[in-house]
């Protein structure tokens, strides 16, 4: 997964407001059945790939700070091959 892939999606929180999604200020962004934008229809479509990840992250960090306290140059690098 990079950061490219949802390049161009609405930016900010978004909410269901009957029909429609909105960002928080009220701004309507689609409605719910039609006019999603591309990149913001894949961003949720990945919704569930995108919280695996930030739970796999989270599993991994919190082994890493366990395993290589104080040790930090080993948690560094174990850091960087997690986010890899």
């Amino acid at each position: 997964m990079t950061d490219d892939e949802y390049e161009g999606h609405t930016e900010g929180e978004w909410e269901w407001w009957n029909d429609y999604i909105r960002d928080t200020s009220g701004n309507e962004i689609a409605k719910m059945e039609y006019d999603y934008i591309s990149a913001d229809a894949q961003l949720i479509a990945d919704a569930p790939k995108l919280l695996a990840e930030v739970k796999r992250l989270r599993e991994g960090i919190y082994e890493v700070l366990n395993d290589c306290w104080p040790n930090a140059t080993t948690m560094m690098k174990r850091l960087m091959e997690l986010i890899k």
